[in-house]
């Protein structure tokens, strides 16, 4: 039987795109879009996860990296991105489903919830695990929408 090396991180800060034309102002609330997975400031829009603080000052140019510094430590586990329905970058913020022992999907149809996804490389999914969610996720069945 083989052995997967598991590999978590603990992070009290977060470094991602901030959104084209999005003014970060430092001490200023910081949320995802969940739309595209971009920084963007706190604001009146449904669409957004309020994660931290800015920690600087930046104009975003849709390449720049914002710092953020979290409400509270997170720990994000690393797995396997599913082949037939990865997770994309646009879906920093969202939940993901367990597709198998040591992969992750963005479809959730049938499928248990992971957590919520926090980066998307070659290397896999950084994923904040959904400990104190249940089997149904934040938002209802696991077929639902964030």
């Amino acid at each position: 039987m083989a052995r997967r090396m598991t590999r978590r991180e603990s992070w009290s800060y977060f470094e991602h795109v901030l959104a084209d034309n999005e003014v970060a102002e430092q001490g200023n609330i910081a949320c995802i879009d969940l739309s595209t997975g971009e920084l963007v400031a706190g604001d009146e829009d449904t669409g957004l996860l309020p994660i931290g603080y800015f920690d600087r000052d930046l104009e975003g140019d849709g390449v720049a990296k914002a710092r953020v510094r979290l409400f509270g430590e997170i720990q994000v586990d690393r797995f396997a991105n599913d082949a037939n329905d990865p997770v994309a970058a646009a879906d920093i913020g969202s939940m993901c489903f367990i597709a198998g022992p040591a992969t992750v999907s963005i479809e959730g149809s049938g499928r248990s919830v992971a957590g919520r996804v926090w980066g998307v490389s070659s290397d896999g999914v950084l994923v904040q695990m959904a400990l104190n969610l249940g089997p149904e996720g934040a938002q209802g069945p696991a077929g639902g929408t964030d």
